[in-house]
């Protein structure tokens, strides 16, 4: 599946994540200490976001809209510059 796909980690610092978190509390996995719950999975899931990622989009700062945007222009390139070591 890796080698037909291309993984995207969507890089986010604590304190934005917090941020998200407050807005949108209706995540059973999140229910009750939320940031706690969030820091012990993305300490052990981190290694292995940048160990399989093509491409890291830092969403830190941005509204969705850019965001998405900036997700598809780092995809574009992406894959434009595979097509290039391809050929």
């Amino acid at each position: 599946l890796l080698d037909r796909c291309t993984v995207v980690y969507l890089e986010c610092d604590e304190e934005t994540v917090a941020a998200r978190i407050a807005r949108n509390s209706g995540r059973p996995l999140l229910a009750g200490d939320a940031m706690a719950r969030w820091s012990a999975l993305f300490i052990t899931r981190k290694p292995v976001y940048e160990r399989l990622a093509d491409l890291v989009v830092d969403v830190r700062h941005g509204s969705v809209s850019e965001l998405g945007h900036r997700l598809e222009v780092a995809l574009r390139d992406y894959a434009a510059a595979k097509q290039e070591v391809e050929n």
